[in-house]
């Protein structure tokens, strides 16, 4: 399988494999220590490791940065936290990963590298400057492919069968919603998706992605699936996010959800209800910061007419 480290560059780059390297006799890698507990993936000790000087030095002033790649096809999940030569601990929630994580490390450049030249270069490269630009890439270790087994289908909170990924080409910014057989698959533009995702484990703003992301391709899929007249049985074969669907209709209504039961199914009251009433309650918390918003504009224009 083709890998960035065997890619052909026009400067020289420093790879964990020495056969793709540019660099004599050097070194670069990343290490650290897989541990997990009942929610995370943990990586304990995640750090740069080379001999390299230049590079070492390059790190040190600040001319290039290291980051470390998370990514998981299965769930369309990615991730990117700078790291160093110094050891840290980094965090991942199992509910983001399933069945084969890869994981690399790469560096680039953090600003133009104008006249670049190394004497830890192999010999074709000496005699030579290279500039190189902002944000290519410096060093390369394609990295590892990580089994990981976690069963959300025993998570109790529905809100487990989604997952939110960023649109490749945002042409008419619109949400779009594939259902999948392990999940539903929420493609948002890749701004928002940004945002969302340094803000998705706030608890304050739970209820209000739900009602905005959850609540309405929840919906939609139901009901599409109940135009399509297939039956219970045939719907958890073609999708196991389903499952889910079914614990949670038990668990509200206390019966199992049978084929009659879900053609008479209300999809949008039951998507609100599984979800926690998620759309009342964020609703409710908006309103109530509208209105502290505008009893403090009101206080703020008394207090300006008062001086």
């Amino acid at each position: 399988m083709p890998t960035l480290a065997n890619k052909n560059y026009p400067y020289p780059i420093i790879t964990r494999e020495q056969s793709f390297s540019s660099y004599n006799g050097i070194n670069y890698s990343f290490s650290f220590e897989k541990e997990t507990d009942e929610n995370n993936l943990i990586l304990k000790n995640v750090k740069l490791e080379t001999n390299s000087n230049t590079l070492i030095d390059l790190l040190n002033q600040g001319k290039v940065k290291a980051i470390i790649s998370v990514s998981c096809s299965k769930t369309y999940y990615k991730y990117t936290e700078e790291i160093g030569l110094m050891p840290r601990t980094i965090k991942l929630n199992l509910y983001n990963l399933k069945d084969k994580v890869e994981i690399s490390a790469y560096v680039f450049a953090n600003e133009n590298l104008n006249q670049f030249s190394s004497s830890e270069c192999l010999d074709e490269y000496q005699g030579y400057n290279f500039d190189i630009e902002k944000y290519c890439l410096f060093a390369i270790d394609d990295g590892y492919k990580l089994p990981v087994e976690y069963d959300d289908y025993n998570d109790k909170k529905v809100s487990s069968i989604f997952r939110v990924s960023e649109i490749e080409k945002d042409v008419d910014r619109l949400i779009k919603i594939y259902p999948e057989n392990d999940y539903i698959i929420i493609a948002i533009p890749k701004e928002e998706c940004k945002s969302y995702r340094s803000l998705k484990d706030n608890e304050d703003f739970a209820a209000i992605f739900l009602s905005i992301l959850g609540c309405p391709a929840l919906t939609n899929c139901l009901t599409e699936l109940q135009k399509e007249r297939k039956t219970v049985e045939e719907i958890i074969e073609q999708y196991a996010w389903f499952k889910t669907i079914i614990k949670a209709y038990k668990n509200l209504n206390g019966v199992d959800l049978d084929d009659n039961l879900f053609e008479q199914l209300n999809c949008f009251e039951f998507s609100q209800q599984v979800l926690g009433n998620c759309n009342v309650s964020s609703l409710s918390s908006m309103l109530t910061s509208f209105k502290n918003l505008s009893k403090n504009n009101s206080e703020d224009e008394e207090e300006a007419e008062e001086e």
